[in-house]
């Protein structure tokens, strides 16, 4: 089928059944039936035989849209309802794509996913991770103390918002200083070294300790090579404090 210039009418009946369209850069073949699924659309308006489209170098329609998304408005077309991917955090920018399109009902389920995400969030529990390298102290003829421990570092992981929330000027962030609010970091430590100091701190914010694991971080046998006195008796514990976030809006 022959086309003059940029724009052209697509004929209803001329065009074959399978259609290969260019959305924002992004190439998709699919059939006219799918793209009129929804006659109330603009999408089907668009290929009703009846309206100029653009067309790209290779002679295929063109829409002047976010090709990425518009894989999930072809979903939705073909299925008849919502399917987004794990993890999926452009509804927003998809929302904007829907109402460009004119697809009401796809508009009604994004509603409902956002509104279910805010239900589901309200659900998480807030998290934070106190680690901890220490090395039991010796006495005299270097007789292990296993009631005191040396902890040179408290590190810290979990929500930058919220760890500076709670250590407020205890907390360094000198590892990690352009992190977003809203970001994660695993690299923050204390300025201090009081682990019971930290405890509180989050006892006192709602946390409460629902995980631990310790080891050792040295291993002579393992490493073929004789580690001194110290080294031995040297170990790492991480904590997982957790809270329900609902609680503390």
């Amino acid at each position: 089928m022959a086309f003059e210039g940029q724009n052209a009418v697509i004929p209803l009946q001329s065009e074959p059944q399978g259609v290969e369209i260019n959305v924002g850069g992004k190439y998709y073949t699919t059939s006219l039936e799918t793209l009129r699924k929804d006659p109330r659309s603009f999408l089907a308006t668009m290929f009703n035989g009846n309206v100029c489209l653009h067309r790209d170098a290779e002679d295929r329609p063109f829409i002047d849209r976010d090709g990425v998304l518009f894989a999930h408005i072809l979903d939705y077309l073909r299925s008849g309802h919502l399917i987004l991917p794990k993890g999926f955090n452009e509804a927003e920018r998809l929302e904007q794509e829907a109402r460009y399109f004119k697809l009401n009902g796809l508009l009604r389920d994004l509603k409902s996913f956002s509104n279910q995400r805010r239900i589901d969030k309200s659900a998480y529990k807030e998290a934070i991770t106190i680690s901890i390298r220490s090395t039991f102290t010796f006495g005299a003829r270097e007789v292990v103390d296993v009631a005191f421990r040396k902890t040179p570092r408290i590190l810290v992981a979990g929500n930058v918002g919220l760890c500076k929330l709670i250590f407020k000027d205890t907390l360094n962030d000198s590892r990690d200083p352009n992190l977003e609010a809203d970001g994660y970091s695993c690299r923050f430590f204390l300025t201090h070294s009081n682990l019971h100091s930290a405890f509180e701190q989050l006892h006192n914010n709602g946390f409460s300790l629902t995980s631990c694991n310790a080891g050792k971080t040295t291993d002579e046998i393992a490493n073929g090579m004789k580690a001194n006195e110290e080294d031995k008796w040297l170990h790492f514990e991480n904590f997982v404090f957790c809270r329900d976030d609902s609680d503390h809006k």
